[in-house]
């Protein structure tokens, strides 16, 4: 026996025993596979597509500025917002970074949540630490007080100018 055949496992056909029958067999049999599997991954990626955004009623698009007091964030401030739901339903908190004192949620969870900030900003200059091996910069909240227990908000449709001032 070939050995090609006894790597593949292919047997003769009965029709005709000719070798070349069963290495045509394998390449229909290849042939085959590669289009079943090609139809499983168009399938899946449609699914994925499918599912992912675009008409999901239970998510709002929200953006704007976070300021403090009504002023801007500090140059320097690092942060960002979770928007956690507060019912018990299938909504999934999000978090998103302040960058240059903007935000953007594309996935924002509707109904209410309550907005948890975590800005902070350099704190002295940086010094070196020999756990790491490196200089770090030591950081602080600017997070008012009032603010600490987060923000209660009431989400509903998508809004980009959405400013958040604690």
């Amino acid at each position: 026996m070939n050995m090609a055949r006894t790597v593949r496992g292919l047997e003769p056909r009965a029709r005709g025993g000719n070798a070349g029958e069963t290495v045509e067999s394998g390449r229909q049999l290849g042939r085959t596979a590669r289009r079943v599997v090609s139809a499983a991954l168009v399938l899946g990626m449609a699914a994925t597509v499918g599912c992912s955004g675009g008409g999901n009623e239970n998510v709002a698009h929200w953006s704007g500025a976070v300021t403090i007091g009504g002023q801007p964030l500090p140059a320097g401030a690092e942060g960002s917002i979770t928007f956690r739901p507060t019912g018990n339903g299938d909504a999934k908190a999000v978090s998103v970074t302040i960058n240059d004192g903007k935000y953007d949620s594309p996935n924002t969870p509707k109904g209410s949540v309550i907005a948890y900030f975590d800005i902070n900003v350099p704190a002295g200059p940086p010094v070196y630490s020999e756990r790491v091996g490196r200089e770090i910069q030591e950081m602080k909240s600017i997070v008012p007080p009032s603010q600490s227990q987060g923000m209660p908000l009431t989400i509903n449709e998508d809004n980009s100018d959405a400013n958040l001032d604690l």
